[in-house]
């Protein structure tokens, strides 16, 4: 997967708050998504080795983790600098990969 550019990036977004919100009845303001992308030397790639089209970094970030986590507000009250792509090892706490996401007709 790529995201192309600043529009796919927000058609993803709400698609993935909306999800998440009917896939888990836990009181985070959050969800960690993993979309297997890697972080390597200062290059975001995505699964397939391509360049990622847009990127809208989590506040500090990239960092020096490998591993590629969306952090995605599911509530008003998470704040815009803590939402975006986030890099971490890959033990990072639990993220849900995209695909576990049903597809709506």
């Amino acid at each position: 997967m790529n995201i192309a550019n600043e529009e796919m990036y927000n058609v993803l977004y709400v698609y993935i708050k909306h999800e998440w919100l009917g896939y888990t009845n836990r009181g985070r303001d959050y969800a960690k998504v993993r979309l297997g992308f890697s972080h390597k030397n200062g290059d975001l790639r995505n699964s397939s080795g391509g360049e990622i089209g847009y990127v809208k970094w989590y506040s500090g970030n990239p960092s020096s983790g490998s591993a590629v986590y969306w952090i995605v507000a599911t509530k008003s009250t998470r704040k815009q600098s803590y939402i975006g792509l986030v890099t971490a090892s890959s033990g990072y706490s639990s993220p849900v990969p995209l695909c576990r996401f049903r597809v709506s007709s």
